[in-house]
């Protein structure tokens, strides 16, 4: 179960509290030094603040503007989804995995068999949000892919969510998955995943003539170098996360209907998408259309 927001209320409450005693325009600049002045009088930390200043500005400007029937938001808003998977620890790093899977989701529909079967693996999260105050979004990019193959293929999707670091993330994936209209009828299945069971259970799904579609987003992890062992160390991940060798194995054992899309990162800064199929390993490029 998701944990009960109060600590934002609180804040918010304090914030228009503290407005309405000082009679503070929220509309003009605050003078330097209000919001250490804030985080003493809410004691919290600076981040909450500014966010819930933000909350509280563009919901009193909604008011301050009532009698306006058409307004435009030209600018990302932090609102309660992102508090839920931030409290949930459902967090994402970075920016550039967004660019990346709409290049998956691209090669889906332009590049790849439609009607056959699909399945999505690795560390998938349909809901994400970043603490970032730059970044004031409610993250859906692995819910578009898996949207993408429910809707090229001819059966639900299978999606399997490793739970090897954090079980108790996982599950709240695997019950996001479920509790959302596009693949609340997924095959869903959380379970240790390594080099080996991945070899296994993607072994186990093509084997067919039928086409096979495997898209693998793991935070960008493909090979088990030194440097990304020596990573995965101090965060207390001891894990084979070479997927790139079960990988070019499978597409040369099934060269006719396997096809594997990976999300990958080898230098720790860029994301890039791998197009694994017929014995071939390509570095996906696409331009976009202008």
């Amino acid at each position: 179960m998701y944990s009960q927001i109060s600590e934002s209320e609180r804040l918010r409450n304090g914030i228009v509290k503290w407005v309405a005693e000082n009679n503070i325009n929220l509309n003009k600049r605050l003078i330097p030094g209000t919001i250490p002045q804030l985080q003493t009088i809410l004691n919290a930390e600076k981040i909450p603040v500014k966010r819930a200043l933000t909350q509280v500005r563009n919901i009193m400007d909604l008011h301050v503007n009532k009698p306006k029937i058409v307004f435009k938001t030209r600018r990302a808003v932090y609102s309660g989804h992102q508090e839920i998977c931030i409290n949930n620890n459902l967090l994402r790093a970075s920016n550039k995995e967004t660019p990346a899977c709409d290049l998956i989701i691209a090669a889906i529909r332009e590049l790849l068999p439609w009607y056959g079967k699909a399945l999505l693996i690795g560390t998938p999260t349909p809901f994400c949000a970043s603490k970032s105050v730059q970044n004031n979004l409610f993250i859906l990019d692995n819910l578009y892919v898996a949207a993408a193959l429910q809707f090229t293929t001819r059966q639900e999707i299978e999606i399997v969510i490793g739970n090897s670091v954090d079980p108790v993330k996982a599950k709240l994936k695997a019950q996001d998955w479920r509790s959302n209209t596009i693949t609340k009828g997924a095959d869903i299945t959380c379970m240790p995943l390594d080099k080996y069971s991945y070899h296994k259970y993607v072994n186990n799904f093509a084997k067919n003539n039928n086409p096979a579609i495997v898209v693998l987003l793991t935070s960008g992890a493909w090979v088990n170098s030194k440097a990304t062992m020596y990573r995965n160390s101090k965060k207390g991940i001891f894990i084979n996360q070479d997927f790139k060798t079960p990988s070019e194995l499978l597409v040369k054992k099934y060269p006719k209907n396997l096809h594997i899309l990976a999300l990958t990162n080898n230098d720790g800064m860029n994301f890039q998408v791998r197009w694994l199929r017929d014995n071939k390993n390509t570095l996906l490029r696409w331009k976009k259309k202008v």
